[in-house]
Order: C-alpha cells, then sequence, then structure tokens
C-alpha cells in the first residue's frame, strides 16, 4: 500500500520499499485503480453539488429579476418597492425550503409524505 500510494501520489519513496511477487503487484495495482475509482466519484458529487447549487442560484436570479420587472412597471416609489422585492424573495426561499422534491415524493406513502411536511412546516408554524 506504501509504494502504491506513494506512486500515486508523486511522492518520495523509499527504494527499498516495493513490490516484488507478482500478487504484491497485483494488489498494488488494485490500490491504485481503487484509489482513481474514488478521486473520480468525488469529483462527480462535487460537480453534481456545484450544478445544483448554480441551478438554485439561477432560480433566486430569475425570481428576483420578475419581482423587479414587475414593481418596475407599476412605477411604485423606492420604499414600497424595496420593501416588495423583499418580501417576494423572503416568501421564494421559505416555499423552496418547503418543497420536497417531487421524485423523492412519489417514493413515500401519502401518510409519510404528509408527516414529512408537517416536520417541513413545523418552525414556520410556530
Amino acid at each position: 500500500v506504501y509504494w502504491s500510494l506513494g506512486k500515486l501520489m508523486q511522492g518520495q519513496l523509499n527504494s527499498d520499499i516495493e513490490p516484488l511477487t507478482w500478487a504484491e503487484k497485483i494488489y498494488a495495482r488494485g490500490v491504485d485503480s481503487v484509489a482513481l475509482m474514488v478521486g473520480a466519484a468525488s469529483i462527480s458529487k462535487m460537480t453534481n453539488v456545484i450544478a445544483e447549487i448554480q441551478n438554485a442560484s439561477a432560480a433566486f436570479t430569475e425570481a428576483k429579476h420578475r419581482i423587479e420587472t414587475t414593481v418596475d412597471a407599476v412605477k411604485t416609489n423606492g420604499d414600497l418597492a424595496s420593501r416588495v422585492v423583499e418580501s417576494g424573495m423572503r416568501t421564494f426561499r421559505r416555499k423552496q425550503a418547503l418543497s420536497i422534491d417531487p421524485f423523492v415524493r412519489g417514493l413515500l406513502s401519502p401518510a409519510l409524505a404528509r408527516e414529512l411536511s408537517r416536520c417541513q412546516r413545523g418552525p414556520y408554524l410556530a
């Protein structure tokens, strides 16, 4: 394992430690393969999380833009416009926090879905 991970990380290796038998060489290559797969899976997961964050940010920006466009079309004063935008964005964030992914909702029984909704809404109803 020392030799395999040292080679993978391009670190300084003790030249006395290296796989000698076929079994040791196969084991070292197996450790290399597993390390590469774990690294690739980690990068894939991080990429998916970044994409989800960007999608959420885009939805937030789109909602804010639509509210601001509506407020501008009505020609309101600055104080009212800022209150409308702030209220709209607060409502948007609350609705996002209370929404259950439709895929997840489809996997739950109606009773469990209601219980999960009640649990999510608890802080807002107190």
